[in-house]
Parts: structure tokens; C-alpha cells; sequence
């Protein structure tokens, strides 16, 4: 790690340490971005709804869990295989219609 950067040692970054599972929250997070953006196509008010009620979320409360603060907030169960599939056939064809070729 001595070349990551000549500036920073790799052990001044703690939550690498501290928390070694914490990357694993940006896929699961941005599952969660996905479902806000479903909603903005459909009904922005609904989306800008989710996101004010989600960013009130205490994220550092042990009562506080991510299943929980989505449900509580009005957005999907995005933790569910059908979820992910439907999610990535909606992707797949919004790309497609855009027809970038």
C-alpha cells in the first residue's frame, strides 16, 4: 500500500479498519438511489418525499437498522432478488431507449 498515495499512510484512514464491512454500503445504498430515481421518472414529489424522510434518519442511532429506516421512509424492499432483477431490466431498457448509437 506504500504507493496508494505518497501523501496519506494507508493506516490514516481508520473506518478501513474500524469498519471493514463499510464498502459493502455503497452497492446497497446505491440500490436505494435507484428506487428514488425510479420515482423522479414517475413522481417527483414522491422521490423528493423518500429523500427528505430518509436524510432525517439518525445514521448513527443502534436502533436504527437500513431495512428498517427504507421501509419507515416509503421506499422498496431493495434488498430482495426480485427487486434487483426488476431494477435491472428497468435500467436495461431506459439505456436502450435512449438510443445512443
Amino acid at each position: 500500500m506504500d504507493d496508494y498515495n505518497e501523501d496519506i499512510e494507508f493506516y490514516f484512514i481508520p473506518h478501513i479498519f474500524e469498519q471493514p464491512g463499510y464498502y459493502i454500503s455503497y452497492g446497497v445504498s446505491a440500490l436505494a438511489a435507484f428506487d428514488i430515481w425510479q420515482d423522479c421518472l414517475d413522481a417527483p414529489d414522491k422521490a423528493l418525499e423518500k429523500y427528505e424522510k430518509i436524510a432525517h434518519v439518525p445514521s448513527s442511532s443502534v436502533s436504527t437498522t437500513f431495512s428498517k429506516a427504507l421501509k419507515e421512509c416509503g421506499f422498496s424492499d431493495v434488498l430482495n432478488k426480485k427487486y434487483i432483477e426488476a431494477l435491472a431490466d428497468e435500467i436495461n431498457g431506459y439505456v436502450k431507449a435512449l438510443d445512443l448509437e
